[in-house]
């Protein structure tokens, strides 16, 4: 599947908006049909971009392809690990701190890490 998805992304170099929701879907070709499941959130934009997929789809594929946009299943969302968890409240809490957010405010700075106290 990830051939399909990759090949039919190559076609839209120039169009991230298309390349996007292809990022999360999963494809299905069956002979001259290829079948897009999307993510709920991105059905209706695929959906209205369907030609453009099948414009692409015949590129990559260099033969007439029919494509249908199905509604696929949301993707698991990420669970930080509890480091990162950590590393993301004391980097929450640095950022409240009145000294460290006029730094950050007097050079336009961005707070890229954060150990704790002795370490």
């Amino acid at each position: 599947m990830d051939g399909i998805i990759g090949a039919l992304q190559a076609q839209f170099e120039n169009r991230p908006s298309l390349r996007g929701p292809l990022r999360r879907s999963q494809a299905r070709l069956e002979g001259d049909e290829l079948t897009l499941l999307v993510p709920p959130d991105f059905q209706a934009f695929a959906e209205s971009h369907r030609e453009d997929y099948q414009r692409g789809a015949r590129a990559a594929f260099d033969r007439a392809i029919t494509v249908k946009i199905e509604r696929g299943v949301a993707p698991e969302p990420v669970v930080a690990s509890p480091d990162e968890q950590k590393q993301g409240r004391l980097r929450k809490a640095a950022e409240q701190e009145p000294a460290v957010q006029e730094a950050l405010d007097l050079f336009g700075g961005k707070l890229v890490d954060v150990s704790e106290e002795g370490h």
